[in-house]
């Protein structure tokens, strides 16, 4: 049965590791070989009560061995649920890499599985790496500038291709709900100036946006908001610009962004979306 013991690395984040033991005889196989052992002893010469004895007393032993054990790993299991993982899995002779939360796990013929929020079950050997929230933000953060192959979906929700994309940045999404998700862009998510009327478009509908500081230098979150008035106002480097307006402030004040801050998500991607990472071509000396 596997035997699966968790360390910390440098970074905080827990390696899971799993090796195997070998196959251990059941208590149905033991009895029938000791019932055979019965069947077939000499009656000149029986066997020893005390030779049974020691044999049950070390099956036994084993079984309790195996029990706790058991229970270790379904203890593991479930204390990882609610823990961001990352897994490497082999799929058709092919290296797959899975991200995900888990949500649930459970035992099946001795062994241990991981449910993911993304819908993959995988064994709990296979999670390699459990992640705290700041572990799975620097995971993020070191892709970008990486080349990926990222999932899509059919309307079934089947994978239906592994297009090739590359990483431009990585950014924490805040929902209108207050959810926090970690997405992943390409070049294609940033929007280009547009005009006043593109604007009133948007009048009543929910965007995703970019986040800039008071010195104007963008920051590593996007949030969405509803788009309540379009007008064309001063943008941050003081020239005029079609500008949104998403809300007041406490003092009753319009919150207005420049329509460039929209984020286009048609391009962006989760981590649980990508299936590998494309390996960088090798230099060759001259």
């Amino acid at each position: 049965m596997p035997v699966t013991s968790v360390h910390t690395d440098s970074v905080g984040n827990n390696s899971v590791t799993g090796r195997k033991t070998g196959d251990n005889m059941g208590k149905n196989e033991f009895l029938k070989i000791l019932i055979t052992q019965l069947e077939n002893q000499d009656p000149l010469d029986p066997l020893d009560d005390k030779e049974f004895i020691a044999q049950m007393a070390q099956f036994s032993s084993l079984e309790q061995m195996q029990n706790v054990a058991s229970a270790a790993l379904t203890q593991q299991a479930t204390s990882m649920i609610g823990s961001n993982v990352k897994a490497k899995v082999l799929t058709d002779g092919t290296e797959e890499l899975i991200y995900g939360k888990v949500v649930s796990s459970k035992s099946i013929s001795g062994e241990t599985f991981l449910r993911l929020d993304n819908g993959r079950e995988i064994a709990l050997s296979d999670a390699k790496t459990i992640l705290s929230p700041e572990g799975l933000w620097n995971e993020a953060e070191s892709l970008v500038g990486n080349s990926v192959y990222v999932r899509e979906y059919d309307g079934a929700g089947n994978v239906s291709g592994k297009p090739q994309k590359d990483i431009a940045a990585a950014k924490l999404l805040v929902g209108a709900d207050g959810s926090k998700t970690i997405v992943l862009l390409t070049s294609g998510c940033y929007t280009n100036k547009s005009t006043l009327e593109d604007a009133e478009a948007l009048v009543g509908k929910t965007v995703v946006l970019r986040d800039f500081n008071s010195a104007g230098v963008e920051t590593n979150c996007l949030y969405e908001a509803k788009v309540t008035e379009a007008k064309i106002g001063t943008g941050r480097n003081g020239n005029p610009a079609v500008k949104l307006v998403i809300g007041t402030d406490d003092k009753g004040n319009n919150v207005e962004v420049e329509y460039s801050d929209i984020c286009n998500m048609s391009s962006s991607f989760e981590m649980k979306d990508i299936w590998n990472i494309v390996a960088k071509e090798e230099s060759v000396d001259e």
